[in-house]
């Protein structure tokens, strides 16, 4: 089986099926090799490849649990986010297409009834009419101007469910709506850890809302049922005038594709589906194919009705950042091309990325390096995590020549994040293994999640006992005579930020402890190993008042790494020197 064989990939799918040899590993590579075809399909032939993509849905639903997370894999990362972080428009599109004709697919399914009545409720019953909706959000333009905002008193905001995401793009829109809406509430629809790094806000409080990042197909779709279940709490009472919902790019909404208030640009400004989703009450719909990805049958199709001549509302409550396909002249990151969109919209300042841990993540951070690290040393955190994406390290070794390297000059401590993850931490346990023989190594955990008794559990080097109840007992500096070379950490989200923030330098891989330095003003190296379109590095190079220095490491030969290595240290030592001058770091 190869990207060349002109077979059906649902024939293979059923073969495979009949013949017993459907497993996760076959169904891995089929999803492989039908993604991909799916993609260079339509770039080569400008066709677009439904029996692919109907071969990835087929597996992401399969009973088997290998199979149809091999599918949904193919769906999502191997598909979905190959064409959505290219930020080329026709791929864009290209997505769209696909996400829609999933979503058609997947409510057909039984499986798929709550979606298929919930988007009835909407109005949205054929592929059609959930493209024409895209296509209206997409260009739509609106302005607010400081009248209509000061009748705003709730403004929804949407987690981009990815950390990085929260804080480039995120932290961005919070900002800028504290400050465009000055009577208004602004409520984080997202992860409750995102309030222990957005603290200090008035006017803001983060609602728990978890988006199964780890679930199948329907989970994440009917995650999105319970999402309109929360909006309509929120602004329950209140007038379309005096709320504004803002939309990210989150994948809660699979980017736009699900909506959470009737279209206003349909014929009837969505009155009527309004009327009948407030009266909670069933809206007809004609049942959708429950065997393809292509429904498109006639008798789906609405009694042709002339429009009525209504009054549209001033400013629809709903917008959406197509920050995928966005673009500004001369604007290439994705935080200043997200204050752009916000500015063209709400005008005012310019909002820049930020995090603000409380107090007591500050004071941890403070107090571990007054204990452990020598007044005079450069302190480095160093972060391998990537989120689950294998494909954004350069290696094993690679790292454990990074720490080894840094560890070793003179005046300097490193502190490593051990990772978000089961599968992190004991990656780094083993590299910890292999460096102990050369470096004084300890190993802390903060686990108290109010911070009034933080147990610390660390490893003995050179005959101290560092474990401790509390910080106030914690051994000071000058008080063992030794200070450790590598400190291992890992604990929650906020100490996380604060650490980072209390460090002089950071190092790490592409993913969202970059972007926490650079909203930190912490200088930074971010290396990029994973090759993607070159516009892709230029979004995601972080934004902030420190040095921002990207290094691109794709080759990953033993050569490859070696340069790769120079280069990061090479530019290690220049902001060393910037950090200060005075300091023998060498």
């Amino acid at each position: 089986m190869t990207r060349k064989d002109p077979v059906s990939y649902v024939e293979q799918l059923e073969s495979m099926k009949e013949t017993g040899r459907l497993n996760g590993a076959s169904a891995s590579e089929l999803a492989s090799v039908a993604s991909n075809a799916y993609i260079d399909h339509f770039f080569l032939h400008h066709k677009i490849h439904d029996d692919a993509l109907n071969s990835l849905c087929n597996l992401a639903v399969d009973e088997n649990k290998e199979v149809a997370e091999a599918g949904e894999n193919g769906l999502f990362r191997l598909l979905a986010e190959r064409l959505s972080d290219s930020f080329d428009r026709e791929s864009c599109a290209l997505y769209d297409q696909a996400f829609i004709k999933t979503i058609q697919f997947s409510r057909g399914l039984p499986q798929g009834k709550a979606l298929d009545e919930s988007l009835s409720n909407f109005g949205l019953t054929r592929e059609e009419e959930l493209t024409d909706r895209k296509k209206r959000l997409s260009e739509k333009k609106s302005r607010f101007e400081k009248e209509d905002l000061v009748r705003v008193k709730k403004c929804l905001i949407l987690s981009r469910v990815s950390l990085g995401a929260d804080i480039a793009v995120t932290s961005v829109v919070i900002q800028k709506m504290l400050a465009s809406c000055p009577n208004a509430e602004v409520v984080l629809l997202g992860d409750d850890a995102l309030g222990g790094i957005f603290t200090g806000l008035d006017r803001f409080h983060v609602r728990h809302f978890k988006y199964p990042t780890s679930g199948g197909l329907f989970e994440k779709l009917g995650a999105w049922i319970e999402l309109c279940d929360m909006v309509r709490q929120e602004i329950n009472g209140l007038d379309p005038s005096e709320y504004i919902a803002i939309d990210p790019d989150s994948r809660m909404t699979q980017l736009g594709h699900l909506p959470l208030f009737p279209d206003q640009g349909a014929s009837d400004g969505g009155d009527a589906v309004n009327n009948k989703l407030m009266d909670n009450r069933p809206v007809d719909s004609k049942p959708v194919d429950k065997k393809s990805v292509n429904n498109k049958p006639e008798n789906n199709k609405p009694e042709n009705k002339k429009p009525e001549n209504k009054k549209r509302a001033a400013n629809d409550p709903y917008l959406f950042f197509q920050s995928r396909s966005f673009v500004r002249p001369g604007v290439e990151r994705i935080s200043e091309l997200t204050d752009c969109w916000l500015t063209t919209i709400f005008g005012g300042d310019d909002a820049r990325p930020f995090v603000n841990p409380g107090p007591a993540a500050r004071d941890y951070a403070a107090s571990l390096r007054s204990a452990r690290v020598k007044e005079t040393a450069l302190w480095v955190s160093v972060a391998f995590g990537v989120g689950g994406n294998e494909e954004k390290r350069v290696g094993n070794q690679f790292e454990s020549d990074l720490i080894k390297n840094l560890a070793s000059g003179k005046n300097r401590a490193v502190l490593l994040f051990k990772g978000a993850d089961p599968k992190e931490r004991d990656r780094a346990d083993r590299m910890l293994d292999g460096l102990a023989n050369d470096f004084s190594i300890a190993q802390i955990s903060g686990s108290s999640p109010d911070f009034n008794s933080t147990d610390f559990n660390s490893a003995d080097f050179n005959s101290a006992d560092f474990n401790s109840a509390g910080l106030n007992s914690m051994p000071r500096a000058g008080q063992t005579g030794e200070f450790p070379d590598i400190i291992a950490w890992d604990g929650p989200l906020d100490i996380y930020c604060a650490l980072i923030a209390e460090s002089d330098i950071h190092i790490g891989y592409d993913s969202s402890n970059q972007h926490i330095a650079a909203a930190s003003s912490v200088p930074l190296i971010d290396i990029f190993a994973h090759e993607t379109a070159p516009v892709f590095a230029k979004r995601w190079t972080p934004s902030g008042d420190a040095p921002i220095k990207p290094v691109f490491l794709f080759e990953k030969s033993d050569a490859g790494t070696k340069a790769g290595m120079d280069v990061v240290m090479s530019l290690f030592s220049s902001l060393a020197d910037s950090c200060s001058p005075s300091r023998d770091t060498d």
